[in-house]
């Protein structure tokens, strides 16, 4: 009986062993994908800026049928478009933000509205006019936090199990 009880906490052992490795490996991931985006967003904030002009915005609905429910919806999509002028070059952008995430409709300026455009000093094609971006949401690191307390507990009682394991395995071996 001890034996046996003695190999199921050799393979408790393993498997929360293993669920730890996996757990803190997807929190270093984590980690780190939230702080490069972040330092990113800083970059980003120190960008220089000029003045643009809106050239184009127009906005289309269309119909979307949800393939989950069946029902057809209005969607609307956003064509949007500035122009900037960086050292006596003429560009044009289409993203909103520098992080290239989308904005609701009601944020984009009108049509010959003048704006500001933060562009990429080192590429002043790569620009926005917003540099607040969804990697500064601190879910990153509290995804990453958790999992690493997760990965913790599992590793101690994975490591608590191996050493039952062990200690059983000795004593019926002496």
């Amino acid at each position: 009986m001890v034996a046996k009880k003695a190999e199921g906490d050799w393979i408790v052992g393993a498997i929360l062993g293993g669920l730890a490795a996996v757990l803190l490996l997807m929190a270093a991931v984590f980690g780190v994908l939230g702080w490069s985006f972040a330092s990113s967003v800083a970059a980003t904030k120190a960008w220089p800026t000029t003045e643009g002009v809106v050239v184009k915005h127009e906005v289309t609905e269309y119909d979307y049928r949800d393939p989950k429910n069946g029902q057809l919806y209005k969607r609307a999509k956003i064509d949007f478009a500035y122009s900037y002028e960086v050292a006596g070059k003429s560009y044009t952008g289409t993203r909103f933000n520098v992080s290239g995430a989308g904005r609701p409709i009601a944020d984009y300026e009108p049509l010959g509205a003048s704006v500001v455009v933060h562009y990429d000093p080192a590429d002043p094609a790569t620009a926005g006019l917003s540099v607040e971006g969804a990697a500064e949401n601190p879910a990153w690191f509290y995804a990453s936090g958790a999992l690493a307390a997760l990965g913790a507990l599992f590793a101690f009682f994975g490591a608590r199990s191996f050493l039952r394991w062990r200690a059983a395995s000795r004593s019926s071996a002496g």
